[in-house]
């Protein structure tokens, strides 16, 4: 292994602090090889609570409508009425009418309302609701999220930088400005560890 990857989207504080000293202690062992060290920042990125009742899945039939809100992603669950997620900056990023997609694209939404703290949904198909996957609202309202969060400041200092890691991943980057954000963030160790882009977004394309 030559290139070692650590996502923040998954796992705990406590978990991902785990791997990490595993790494370390594996590269004592072998203090002859290289390996470069990247970290995936949560940035943008919105995910549904891993827990979900039941914990098999939520079946939504076409038609049904579902509260999301961000207020129990660390300690509740998702509910038929209700989906966390684990950003709370979501009902700034939508309006009524736009689409909204769970399950990688799977299972499709449309949004009927906004208000501060949660979006009501109509699902405009059937399907399951599984913990952990992907949130995906249109391309040109991501830039109205913040590219990085408290929690990955937190982590460029407490463990990009402390560990001396190579590489940052940042994910749904929509501009420069997104760039030069991180870069301030990484303050004088930005001359040791580089940036990688994710482009993954109809913003990060144009």
């Amino acid at each position: 292994m030559n290139f070692a990857r650590f996502n923040m989207s998954h796992g705990t504080a406590k978990d991902n602090a785990r791997m990490i000293a595993k790494f370390f202690e594996a590269r004592k062992l072998r203090p002859f090889k290289t390996v470069a060290l990247s970290l995936d920042l949560h940035g943008r990125e919105i995910r549904a609570c891993p827990r979900t009742v039941p914990k098999e899945g939520i079946y939504y039939e076409m038609g049904t409508t579902a509260k999301v809100r961000a207020d129990g992603f660390l300690t509740g669950n998702s509910t038929q009425e209700v989906i966390q997620v684990d950003n709370e900056s979501l009902p700034k990023a939508v309006r009524p009418g736009d689409n909204i997609s769970f399950e990688g694209g799977q299972l499709n939404a449309v949004v009927l309302t906004t208000e501060m703290d949660e979006i009501k949904v109509q699902f405009k198909e059937a399907g399951h609701l599984y913990g952990g996957n992907k949130v995906f609202i249109p391309g040109n309202r991501l830039s109205s999220l913040p590219i990085l969060t408290d929690e990955d400041k937190n982590d460029i200092i407490g463990i990009a930088i402390k560990n001396r890691f190579d590489y940052l991943i940042v994910p749904n980057v929509t501009s420069v400005k997104d760039l030069q954000e991180v870069k301030y963030a990484l303050g004088d160790a930005g001359i040791n560890i580089g940036i990688i882009a994710k482009v993954d977004n109809l913003e990060a394309v144009h």
